[in-house]
């Protein structure tokens, strides 16, 4: 028997609560973009947000003075220090980094995007980014005011198919 978490959450937030499993378990995070056992830090699967999309979703926002954060090597990282990430470092118990370079974080490769915003303002900017970046990512809403930016193959159900295959476990 293989126990597994799936969130969307980021790696170091999703062990703070697997760690009382206390076992080594495969923990599936970042809405399926990253597999990484518990205990001993292994990646078993890992795919970020194409280094071209990344570079156009961070003109994006600069253009329309959107709040962006971006997550690589399992640190979260701001644009800027501002009350949206301060919340959401609160929320998540993850510190933060401020990162003025954002084309460096798109290069280096992030796990996960994430842009926060009201959610009538997402709404409308959700179609507007899809016709830029088009089939270069999977968007979607993990919460009103989250609207997610991942790799076209990071799901929690594409995941967990790597991860049985991994295992040997038929479908």
């Amino acid at each position: 028997c293989v126990v597994t978490l799936a969130t969307g959450r980021m790696h170091s937030s999703a062990k703070q609560i697997a760690g009382q499993l206390e076992l080594n378990v495969p923990i599936i995070t970042y809405q399926g973009a990253l597999i990484k056992n518990l205990l001993d830090d292994e990646v078993l699967y890992e795919r970020s947000v194409p280094e071209d999309a990344a570079l156009m979703i961070v003109e994006f926002v600069k253009e329309r003075g959107l709040h962006l954060q971006g997550y690589v090597d399992d640190r979260l990282l701001s644009m800027e220090d501002n009350e949206k990430i301060r919340k959401y470092a609160e929320l998540t118990k993850v510190p933060y980094e401020v990162e003025g370079d954002f084309h460096a974080v798109a290069k280096k490769g992030s796990a996960k995007l994430l842009i926060i915003d009201e959610p009538e303002v997402l709404d409308t900017l959700t179609p507007q980014l899809r016709a830029v970046v088009r089939d270069r990512v999977h968007i979607t809403k993990s919460k009103p005011n989250y609207l997610e930016i991942v790799h076209p193959e990071a799901s929690k159900g594409n995941a967990l198919l790597h991860l049985a295959a991994h295992y040997g476990i038929p479908r």
